[in-house]
């Protein structure tokens, strides 16, 4: 993993990573700095049998919605069950483009962090890091390297 994506996940809590992951061993990388919440992404095939399609995580009180693919995303939110709690972020990968954006199902904010091994689009290798605390997402900042 680059060094600089490294530096710039010093000091995180959790990490969640939206799919093309790679190989075990990034993964792994990734577990030394702060626990992964990961999904399985087209690239994954490797790792198929370890990464669920989809995540919901809740961090400091924010739920999150991890899928590889935004198509993905606005199926499960066509389809959630009235009962449960709607996801406050929805966080997709497959485009690798970096993107904030709010989602016309459940009126969601989206994000996409963008990649470090296959930017696209024009972009460059970026992550995301997100601040959230007592139930609010305070900050989004995109970091390129």
């Amino acid at each position: 993993m680059p060094l600089k994506a490294v530096e710039a996940l010093e000091g995180c809590d959790h990490i969640l990573h939206a799919g093309d992951v790679g190989t075990l061993s990034i993964l792994n990388e990734l577990e030394t700095i702060a626990p992964v919440t990961a999904v399985q992404g087209n690239n994954d095939y490797p790792l198929a049998h370890m990464l669920k399609q989809h995540e919901l995580v809740e961090l400091e009180g924010v739920r999150f919605l991890i899928t590889h693919r935004l198509e993905d995303m606005e199926y499960l939110l066509s389809h959630w069950q009235a009962h449960k709690p709607l996801p406050h972020v929805g966080i997709y990968g497959h485009t690798h483009v970096p993107r904030d954006f709010i989602f016309k199902l459940g009126g969601l904010r989206m994000m996409n962090p963008g990649s470090l091994y296959g930017p696209r689009g024009g972009s460059t290798k970026s992550l995301l890091l997100l601040e959230v605390t007592r139930g609010a997402l305070l900050e989004a900042t995109a970091v390129s390297l």
